[in-house]
C-alpha cells in the first residue's frame, strides 16, 4: 500500500512520493523546484490577469511552447511517480500495479491539456491567418456583396434576393407611373 501511496503522491506532486519513501534529500530536492515554479507560474497569472495570460497565449508560438512544457511535466510526474514507487517496494508485480495507476493519473488529465491546445492553436491559426498577397491565385477575386443574391451576396436596391423587383420598389415606382427597378411600366392603379 505504501508503494502505491508514494507512486500516486510522486505523480500528483513530484517530490512528495520520495519522502513518503523515506529519501528525503531526493524527495525535497524535486519538490522544491516544483513548488517555486508552481508558486512563479501562479503569481505570474495574478499580475498580468486573465487578459494578459490570453494575450500571452494567443502570441505567435506560444501554444506550441505550452504544448512542449504539457509534455515535460507529464514525463516529470510520470518519472517521479514510478521512481518514488521503485525505490518503496522494488517488486515487479507492485510496480506495475503502481505504474498502471500513475500512468492513468498522469495521461488523462495531459492528453485533455494537449487536446485542449492542439483545438486552440488550430482556431486561432484559421482566425488570425495572414491575408493572401494580391495577385495570389490562391486569394481568388474579391467578391462584390451587391452583385448577386444567387452567389450569396445581398440583394440589390429595389429588388428581393432572387434579383426580382421587390413590391415596395414597384409600388414606388407604381404611385408615379414610372418605371419598376426591372424597366417595366407599371400602372398607376396597381395595389402595390
Amino acid at each position: 500500500m505504501r508503494t502505491i501511496l508514494a507512486g500516486v503522491a510522486g505523480a500528483l506532486l513530484p517530490g512528495t512520493g520520495h519522502l513518503i519513501a523515506g529519501r528525503r534529500a531526493l524527495g525535497l530536492a524535486i519538490l522544491i523546484p516544483t513548488l517555486a515554479i508552481l508558486a512563479v507560474a501562479v503569481g505570474w497569472g495574478m499580475v498580468v490577469g486573465p487578459y494578459g495570460v490570453a494575450a500571452a497565449l494567443v502570441a505567435p508560438g506560444a501554444l506550441v511552447a505550452l504544448g512542449g512544457v504539457n509534455v515535460a511535466i507529464a514525463v516529470l510526474r510520470a518519472g517521479a511517480g514510478l521512481d518514488a514507487a521503485r525505490r518503496t517496494d522494488p517488486r515487479p508485480t507492485v510496480l506495475a500495479a503502481t505504474a498502471i495507476l500513475v500512468v492513468l493519473i498522469v495521461a488523462a488529465p495531459h492528453a485533455l491539456a494537449a487536446g485542449t491546445i492542439i483545438a486552440a492553436d488550430e482556431t486561432i491559426g484559421s482566425i488570425f491567418a495572414p491575408a493572401p498577397a494580391p495577385g495570389d491565385p490562391a486569394a481568388g477575386s474579391p467578391v462584390d456583396p451587391m452583385s448577386s443574391a444567387a452567389a450569396g451576396g445581398l440583394a440589390a436596391p429595389g429588388t428581393d434576393f432572387a434579383g426580382a423587383p421587390s413590391p415596395s420598389a414597384a409600388g414606388a415606382a407604381s404611385a408615379s407611373g414610372g418605371p419598376t427597378a426591372a424597366g417595366a411600366a407599371v400602372p398607376a392603379a396597381t395595389p402595390w
